[in-house]
């Protein structure tokens, strides 16, 4: 699980304008990211806030999240890293499928109004408030002064729909996005995936991979690392970009009797090399990680522990 605590505030107690402990990123990248598809497969690669009542399991088609009763440890949240002009983010929408609870998960923009790399505030977005977006109570006073809209019943006393935050903030970044499921909430589904303007999120078990048969025969070959003991298959790969584990176009052999030993190998469907610094190995149905990391030398990778830690 990834965190860093800030003082922040979770849903129900911004609604109650009290502060609570929340996980949330330090430092937020430079570089602006850009449109695409982001698959999770195991969402401790996000930063998490998880009460000792809100749980979570990563499915098919999605992440399980739910929680026990209304209580202030009823909470599961999560956040990762997207750093954008806000102005590009002109529409927000989460897939949510209920099991049972009648509130559904909101999302939420953690935003740096004046682009020096720090956050200055958090809108969020619950579909019971039509199409407002509210702003957190602990965000900076100026934040507040410039809200689109004042008063009750929509969250806490500064609101506005996406446009008109935009509009109120036209040079603001984008640092971190996400989902919460409380706290005070009992509630249970799967969410299967969010978007932010153009960059999607979608969550669920790594797919099957492709039988070694249909694989080019001459798929171009990355690394190899000698392991303590085999991996229970199917395997995939995944590899690091920037602070993402994102689907890699490869394959993994492991070979349970290799000098005497067990060997792992990666292979690019393609024939290319890759250049990724880091990969992970999943194997028992995303149940099973290993980390690995190419080395000097040409070819050879060394098992580590996980780079996001």
């Amino acid at each position: 699980m990834r965190t860093k605590w800030f003082t922040t505030v979770s849903l129900a107690l911004i609604t109650a304008l009290a502060f609570s402990l929340f996980a949330l990123p330090g430092a937020a990248p430079a570089a602006a990211q850009a449109c695409g598809v982001v698959h999770t497969t195991d969402i401790d690669t996000w930063y998490l806030y998880v009460g000792t009542q809100g749980h979570y399991e990563m499915v098919d088609g999605g992440v399980h999240i739910w929680t026990e009763s209304n209580t202030g440890e009823d909470v599961v949240e999560a956040s990762t890293d997207l750093v954008v002009p806000f102005s590009t983010i002109t529409s927000a929408s989460l897939d949510y499928t209920p099991n049972s609870g009648a509130t559904p998960p909101g999302i939420f923009i953690w935003l740096d109004t004046d682009v020096d790399g720090n956050w200055d505030g958090a809108i969020l977005y619950e579909p019971i408030y039509g199409g407002n977006w509210w702003l957190a109570n602990m965000s900076l006073q100026h934040m507040k002064d410039n809200a689109p809209h004042t008063g009750g019943g929509n969250g806490s006393p500064w609101f506005g729909t996406l446009a008109e935050w935009i509009a109120a903030f036209p040079n603001a970044q984008t640092l971190w996005i996400g989902f919460t499921l409380g706290s005070g909430v009992q509630g249970d589904g799967v969410v299967h995936s969010m978007a932010f303007g153009c960059h999607i999120y979608t969550f669920g078990l790594p797919g099957a991979p492709l039988p070694e048969a249909a694989l080019p025969p001459m798929a171009g070959f990355t690394c190899r690392v000698m392991v303590d003991a085999p991996m229970t298959g199917p395997l995939y790969a995944e590899k690091l970009l920037g602070q993402e584990w994102s689907v890699w176009n490869g394959f993994v052999v492991q070979d349970l009797d290799k000098h005497g030993g067990n060997e792992i190998s990666l292979h690019h469907h393609e024939g290319e090399y890759s250049h990724a610094a880091y990969y992970r190995i999943i194997g028992q149905n995303g149940g099973e990680v290993r980390y690995f990391a190419q080395t000097d030398l040409p070819g050879i990778c060394a098992e580590v522990s996980d780079p996001l830690a």
